[in-house]
């Protein structure tokens, strides 16, 4: 059954479907409601814009914002076919909308297995800020406190702009064609999560990882965590009373590489791989490790670990995938101009409280 609407006085062309409607008005009942929404449902599910669609979010959000046209063609090939074929190994059931093998197709890929491909600096993606604080915890082993076996963030979608089950509409968190200003933009490129990275969020993100290493899940120096005023029948010590590697009062805090027994260089490679997946360069390793030594030569070795933590969390690597081109050419000091006498008007700009005046 085919309905359409034509208006009058236009070409025959001009003309386009009415949705169809089931549901009997003069006799209502359950089962044709059913029949409606299942209706609906399968007209979006075998539309045949619906493969394609998939296939570009699904590229985005596991492995790269800017995907290739043969990549994101390959991935609603499998969705439709419900197969797909990799290493003479063949994933999928046959059926039409089978995710095992499309989200095979989008992980195995050549186009996002290929480490070659990461020697180009668009390579990759922006990591998320709640899967970045997520990986952080899992990789760093974090071991929830005794009175509080369930890990509680608080509200970290007004400081890092995002958290479960908070999207501000339907469309997710990340506009999936943004286009950040730069180098990224002007190539007409997009880069979706780069839309909440500002510098509002951007200290926050930092405050809250460094709170984290030093003083565990906790609601202090904009750190993550839930405001708690007691734990475990014991009231939490304020903010200012705090110490460094001593964890009180928090939900809990990460345990990895606690215990002594490796060499300063085998600590920043074990971390390198924890944090970065290996990622870490040559030169942030070596200040890495020179931060260590110096560190637990003042005081010991969990402190050190703790600041070379800090120190990891600061690279780029642990906020995008893919490879980091440092710049070798370094920073260009300005000139000190001149007093010509003359007067002038200044404009002060400053960050206070994560607000700009």
């Amino acid at each position: 059954m085919c309905s359409a609407v034509s208006v009058a006085g236009a070409p025959p062309t001009l003309k386009f479907p009415t949705p169809m409607h089931i549901i009997s008005l003069a006799e209502e009942n359950n089962r044709d409601a059913i029949y409606e929404t299942e209706a609906a449902l399968d007209h979006y599910f075998y539309h045949p814009n619906t493969a394609p669609f998939l296939a570009y979010r699904f590229a985005q959000q596991f492995e790269i914002s800017n995907p290739t046209p043969l990549y994101v063609k390959t991935i609603p090939h499998a969705f439709k076919d419900g197969r797909y074929t990799s290493a003479c190994i063949t994933f999928g059931s046959g059926q039409y909308g089978d995710l095992a093998a499309t989200v095979r197709a989008v992980l195995l890929h050549s186009e996002a297995r290929n480490v070659l491909l990461e020697a180009d600096r668009v390579h990759g993606f922006f990591r998320e800020p709640l899967l970045k604080i997520i990986q952080l915890m899992r990789t760093l082993e974090f071991k929830a406190a005794k009175g509080a076996p369930m890990m509680l963030l608080g509200d970290i979608e007004d400081t890092v702009r995002q958290m479960v089950f908070e999207l501000p509409d339907v469309f997710l968190f990340f506009p999936p064609d943004f286009e950040p200003t730069g180098m990224i933009g002007a190539s007409t490129m997009v880069s979706p999560e780069a839309s909440v990275i500002n510098t509002p969020e951007i200290f926050s993100t930092v405050n809250g990882f460094e709170s984290l290493t030093k003083y565990g899940l906790i609601d202090c120096f904009g750190e993550f965590g839930e405001t708690i005023l007691f734990m475990d029948g014991a009231a939490v010590p304020s903010c200012s009373d705090l110490i460094s590697g001593d964890y009180q009062g928090s939900t809990g805090h990460l345990t990895v590489l606690k215990n002594e027994g490796m060499t300063p260089s085998t600590i920043v490679d074990q971390l390198s791989l924890l944090m970065t997946s290996g990622r870490l360069d040559s030169a942030s390793r070596e200040i890495v490790t020179l931060a260590y030594q110096d560190e637990k030569a003042a005081t010991n070795h969990g402190r050190a670990i703790i600041c070379a933590q800090q120190l990891i969390l600061t690279t780029p690597e642990i906020h995008k995938t893919g490879r980091v081109t440092p710049n070798s050419k370094g920073g260009v000091n300005p000139s000190i101009p001149s007093l010509t006498g003359k007067p002038y008007k200044a404009v002060v700009f400053f960050v206070k409280s994560y607000q700009a005046w």
